[in-house]
């Protein structure tokens, strides 16, 4: 029996404000108008995280317009108040990472004490945005069924994606071709491209090996809030690579501590044989266990996140 530990332990420092690596955040924008369509400048329009508090600010322009980058992903109260006019508050909001949203805000003539509130559904488009691209959320990742506890599985959900073809040139430096959890090194192929056209990104930064330019070993799935799939016409901001993209963020922590602990177990003693294969090629054998937790280190400003998992086979 072997033992193989994996120990994923990150601690996100998220200040109110701080710069972030900007396709691993998501933007708002949008314009201000009044209820005649007249558009409004010098509105205060403040995104607030409901997880962390941490809020964003911008104004409107000449034109109306607002917008507010850099943005991390989660879920908003937006606010745009002016003198003369209700405050209008719209919630839930969610940003995605690399997402753009734009949101249009009207205002009514009254008290600015006034609120007016308004209910917002994400929508199924992003308008600001001509890519191919899908989001897998964090309800997907926790809920959709899969084998090994691997989410970057989840990318061949996505149109054009399979199993990565194997990288001969790997040497000493590839990493594992099979495993489970945080110990398989995700083997991805966009549009029949070999793997080392794929980029894998955690958090903004690369995941790939320096040496050969094949994808590292990811963050447990304990650890993964949401990624989205890239698979053509690329933004700017893309670059690098001639296949698709993989944006993965991991999660943070919030102004409430709070924590899970975990264990998967699955055996071949327990699964039929198929009737293609021959006895002992049916080997599965999982024992997969961790914890998380998360909490803040400053409240409102600086927050933390750790995962630790381990596994035996």
């Amino acid at each position: 029996m072997s033992r193989v530990i994996s120990f994923a332990l990150s601690v996100l420092l998220a200040t109110a404000g701080a710069a972030a690596a900007q396709i691993a955040t998501g933007t708002v924008s949008g314009v201000v108008h009044d209820s005649t369509g007249a558009v409004l400048a010098g509105v205060t329009v403040t995104m607030k995280n409901v997880a962390t508090g941490a809020t964003r600010t911008a104004t409107s322009d000449a034109e109306g317009r607002y917008q507010i980058p850099g943005i991390e992903p989660g879920e908003y109260e937006l606010r745009a108040a002016f003198a003369g006019f209700k405050t209008v508050v719209k919630s839930p909001l969610a940003v995605t990472v690399g997402g753009g949203t734009d949101v249009g805000i009207e205002m009514t003539v009254g008290n600015v004490a006034e609120q007016v509130t308004v209910k917002t559904e994400t929508p199924l488009i992003e308008t600001s945005k001509a890519d191919l691209t899908r989001i897998v959320s964090t309800r997907e990742i926790e809920s959709l069924p899969i084998s090994g506890r691997n989410f970057v599985d989840f990318v061949k959900l996505a149109s054009g994606v399979s199993l990565g073809r194997e990288n001969v040139g790997g040497g000493a430096f590839k990493e594992p071709d099979v495993g489970v959890g945080a110990v398989a090194a995700p083997r991805l192929s966009f549009g029949g491209q070999p793997e080392l056209n794929t980029m894998i990104q955690v958090d903004g930064a690369d995941n790939v090996q320096t040496f050969t330019g094949l994808p590292r070993a990811t963050p447990s799935q304990e650890a993964a809030k949401e990624f989205r799939v890239l698979s053509s016409t690329y933004l700017a901001e893309y670059g690098r690579a001639l296949g698709g993209f993989v944006d993965i963020v991991t999660k943070s922590g919030s102004n409430t501590g709070t924590g899970s602990a975990y264990y998967y177990w699955m055996d071949d003693a327990l699964a039929a044989r198929s009737i293609l294969n021959r006895p002992g090629e049916d080997v599965l054998n999982q024992n997969q266990f961790g914890a998380t937790y998360g909490g803040p280190l400053v409240p409102g400003r600086t927050f933390f996140f750790g995962n630790f998992e381990g596994q035996v086979r």
